[in-house]
């Protein structure tokens, strides 16, 4: 069982990052045309850069920084959560592009999958300060200490780095963390989680059945 959502987490996966791959292909050929796509803040015309704006990239630099974040972060979230990552990607795409729309500033336009980095970031630092357990909290760790620029990327320091798209982000993974977190994964005691630990086994949050955390 648990092979087999370690399966379906990998093309899922590799399909979310196929389809960000597909949309940076096709931008050269669009030419400066493919900014129009881009999330520009309270302007309805470009209500199509909600859903499309995420996926566009302003150079190979910045897509393979996106994708490398994201594939690292994915697997992480997968320890954790390993049924729940399609549904989360699926929810905080469109919530944290539309808090975007009407947080960042007009007249400025926004590009770059950063913003899913930031709202899987913000529910896994979430996540490791409400359960304080042994995963959690390394989890945690391992996210601040790849993502080191977490909490300077919330500030508009630099003026090429769309902060009020990482503030978003975050935002929506918080919320996320405190609301579908918690009944995905149910706050266990240190103790229980220890027991668990113990006897092998973890439960998941979204169906309650037990299997072997470490079974191939």
């Amino acid at each position: 069982m648990f092979h087999g959502r370690k399966i379906s987490f990998l093309w899922l996966l590799c399909l979310c990052l196929f389809v960000t791959f597909v949309f940076f292909g096709i931008q050269p050929a669009m030419g400066d045309a493919y900014i129009d796509f881009a999330i520009y803040p309270w302007d309805i015309t470009h209500v199509s850069g909600i859903f499309l704006g995420s996926f566009l990239h302003a150079s190979l630099a910045h897509f393979m920084g996106n994708m490398v974040s994201l594939f690292f972060l994915s697997l992480l979230f997968f320890i954790q959560f390993p049924t729940q990552w399609f549904r989360f990607w699926l929810i905080q795409w469109p919530i944290s592009s539309i808090l975007l729309f009407f947080l960042g500033i007009p007249g400025s336009a926004h590009i770059g999958s950063s913003i899913w980095i930031y709202s899987f970031a913000s529910f896994l630092i979430t996540t490791g300060i409400v359960h304080r357990n042994k995963q959690s909290l390394s989890i945690m760790f391992m996210v601040l200490l790849w993502f080191g620029g977490f909490f300077w990327g919330l500030l508009p320091i630099d003026p090429e780095v769309s902060w009020q798209g990482h503030i978003s982000g975050a935002i929506v993974g918080l919320l996320l963390a405190l609301t579908l977190g918690l009944r995905w994964n149910p706050r266990q005691s240190s103790t229980e989680f220890q027991k668990a630990e113990g006897n092998g086994i973890i439960k998941s949050g979204s169906d309650l059945d037990i299997y072997k955390q470490f079974e191939d």
